[in-house]
């Protein structure tokens, strides 16, 4: 017959913790992958822009298209690669610091688990 192990309330909600700080990695990781795929569409916006001889052309703004001049969007999407850039490291700290408390909070599970031993549920 399996055994019914209990495990301590502090444990457990340790293990609580443990499981918000994944979620909140998991979330940090789509919203880096999020960032990284709009700043791939900058720069390749800017060689496109790069590679045209025209002088004016159009940007999409919701659902129309506005004629600008080729150094006006050129300075649009740079400005707008900067901040993404700046949003990546944001979130790349963020992630650092996520895992670093979920190291911390295994390794205090660990050591409790081991110091408390499974206790037997009657």
């Amino acid at each position: 017959m399996a055994e019914i192990v209990e495990i301590p309330e502090e444990v457990r909600e340790d293990l609580m913790k443990l499981q918000q700080f994944q979620q909140q990695h998991q979330s940090l990781l789509l919203q880096k992958q999020n960032l990284e795929l709009q700043l791939s569409e900058v720069e390749s916006a800017m060689k496109e822009v790069d590679k045209s001889m025209e002088n004016e052309m159009f940007e999409i703004v919701g659902n129309i298209m506005i004629k600008k001049d080729r150094v006006t969007i050129l300075d649009s999407l740079k400005e707008r690669k900067e901040l993404l850039e700046l949003r990546i490291k944001s979130i790349d700290k963020q992630i650092g610091n996520v895992v670093s408390k979920l190291n911390e909070l295994q390794s205090k599970i660990l050591e409790k688990m081991k110091k408390e031993g499974p206790k037997e549920k009657k």
